[in-house]
């Protein structure tokens, strides 16, 4: 997952939100902050869709979105623990950090945690398959 980019959550109406690009090289940025006990919604904005990513699956939600069909945001998610999203073939991943307090994120630590972080692909593509341009 990479980490260069991180967006921390900006708080709105109903919660929280962050925003997420997909194109042929994956999910920018990959990695998300969001604040614990406050209502959470992740939008995606296409910029190029494949036969993989146009599908985010949400394994701990075992929920996800056909953003082919226009389905670009979650409802607003409670968030509790840290959570992941992937393409339809579980090659493109995400992640999605939840702390008690956005305004006081350590930024250097959550590099760090996501990067010691092993996704398994469980998707259709395996963990020996490629997609996406990759």
């Amino acid at each position: 997952i990479p980490t260069d980019a991180i967006q921390l959550a900006r708080f709105s109406g109903e919660g929280q939100v962050a925003e997420v690009t997909v194109n042929a090289d994956g999910y920018t940025p990959a990695v998300l902050v969001v604040q614990r006990g406050v209502k959470a919604q992740i939008r995606f904005v296409p910029e190029r869709l494949t036969s993989c990513n146009y599908l985010v699956n949400f394994p701990e939600y075992r929920g996800g979105l056909d953003l082919s069909q226009g389905r670009l945001e979650t409802p607003y998610l409670e968030v509790t623990e840290d959570f992941t999203f992937e393409c339809g073939m579980g090659m493109l991943h995400g992640y999605v950090k939840v702390v008690d307090d956005i305004s006081r994120v350590n930024l250097k630590e959550v590099r760090r945690q996501v990067a010691a972080f092993k996704p398994t692909a469980t998707g259709d593509g395996g963990a020996a398959g490629g997609c996406c341009g990759r």
